[in-house]
């Protein structure tokens, strides 16, 4: 109950563990794509193929689901790729908040509601952006690749 009061008074609560989640995501998608041959996983059936490499299938959903409708979504640009072939990992978006029930997209699905949204990168971390942000980040990354 004491929990609960602190989470409804500081939205930080909800974003740092929004934060954790998405980290625990992060490090589940590395050791998916050790297990098969340096590979993300489909973007249309991510969160399934990632369930066995975490322990609550929470870790899924957005903590502000009520307020804010969302959920985390996969960048489909990386969709059944290969990890080796990342230039940029560290910068380059592979998870970001969607709005609710899209569950994969690219910068047009970024959820545009919110001052700042968690987003998971292709080497594991995660951070905190403004929407602004990870749209041009989403952008940037495909940018890498057609130069």
């Amino acid at each position: 109950m004491f929990y609960s009061a602190i989470v409804r008074r500081n939205p930080t609560f909800n974003e740092t563990d929004n934060l954790s989640n998405m980290k625990q995501i992060g490090l589940a998608m590395m050791m998916y794509s050790a297990d098969n041959n340096d590979g993300y996983p489909s973007s249309a059936n991510w969160k399934y193929e990632l369930s066995p490499y975490v322990r609550n299938s929470e870790v899924f959903t957005c903590l502000e689901i009520k307020k804010h409708k969302t959920n985390f979504a996969m960048n489909d640009f990386y969709s059944f790729s290969n990890i080796e072939y990342v230039k940029m990992p560290f910068n380059e978006v592979l998870l970001f908040e969607a709005p609710l029930g899209i569950n994969n997209g690219n910068e047009a699905n970024v959820y545009t509601q919110k001052e700042k949204i968690v987003t998971g990168y292709c080497d594991g971390h995660a951070r905190t952006n403004t929407p602004t942000e990870v749209i041009q980040e989403i952008i940037n990354s495909r940018s890498y690749y057609n130069q």
